[in-house]
């Protein structure tokens, strides 16, 4: 029996709950997500003075595997930085939700963001 590009034999004789662990965590690689992927490591690497970054886009296009991914990226490459000083954060993203009510709730996202900067202070 062959099986299909990219699956291994033994992922394919494994059990349904070991099946849906390992594609839960799979990406899937699209040329653009991958071009999206190198444009957004390079800008949050060579900021070129900009303290904030923005990555928009229509619902379900794959923005918060990306971030999920360039963040994970930037804790790796800095993760001795991080040891050195436990103040140190290299990167921080937050999501913006959008408004169901019309009216955005600066509130809730200014406490998002003191979150994701790991202040301690954020619920008070």
């Amino acid at each position: 029996m062959h099986s299909p590009a990219g699956l291994s034999q033994e992922l394919l004789t494994a059990s349904d709950a070991d099946k849906i662990n390992y594609f839960t965590n799979f990406t899937v690689v699209h040329r653009l997500l991958k071009q999206a992927y190198e444009e957004l490591l390079d800008a949050v690497n060579n900021p070129g003075g900009a303290s904030l970054i923005f990555l928009f886009g229509p619902t379900g296009v794959g923005k918060t595997t990306l971030l999920s991914q360039v963040m994970k990226i930037i804790f790796e490459q800095n993760q001795g930085l991080m040891m050195q000083d436990l103040a140190y954060l290299p990167i921080a993203g937050v999501e913006a939700r959008s408004p169901d009510s019309g009216s955005f709730d600066w509130k809730d996202y200014y406490k998002s963001v003191l979150i994701a900067l790991r202040e301690p202070f954020a619920d008070y």
